[in-house]
């Protein structure tokens, strides 16, 4: 998809689409029309970039202060794979939203917020008895092996 801002610079592509944002567009903007968009750019994308549809899909903006979306992510392969994307996912939303001063900002999780995904048994273990610290002794009083 090929979408240009309304300076007119183009590659000379004529099967792609044109997307042309006039600056002085400046509607308002909430949450849900911001939701409703950005879902539907992902299911626009589903077929010829999954992996980033999956990320917008599980990872909605918040809208902030001054039409600022932020997005938090839960590594750097992810922002990297929305940032480099960022023009036309911008673009299509400021279209859509006819709101030209939208900005975009990503945030990596930290903490508490990171979901860790468990695929071993230690590792399964570790984590509920991180969530639970009684099956830590548990595991000790009955001499269990978690491996």
């Amino acid at each position: 998809m090929l979408i240009n801002e309304a300076d007119g610079a183009g590659d000379g592509k004529t099967n792609e689409e044109v997307i042309t944002i006039d600056p002085s567009w400046n509607d308002p903007v909430d949450q849900d029309s911001v939701r409703l968009v950005w879902l539907k750019y992902a299911k626009k994308i589903e077929k010829t970039n999954p992996r980033l549809a999956s990320i917008l899909n599980n990872h909605i903006p918040a809208l902030q202060a001054g039409n600022i979306l932020r997005v938090q992510l839960k590594n750097k392969t992810q922002d990297h794979e929305l940032k480099e994307q960022k023009t036309n996912i911008f673009l299509f939303l400021k279209s859509e939203l006819r709101n030209a001063n939208l900005e975009l900002e990503t945030q990596l999780m930290t903490g508490e917020h990171v979901t860790t995904k468990a695929f071993t048994a230690a590792e399964k273990a570790k984590l509920m008895a991180k969530k639970n610290p009684a099956l830590l002794s548990l595991t000790k009083k009955f001499d269990l092996d978690v491996e």
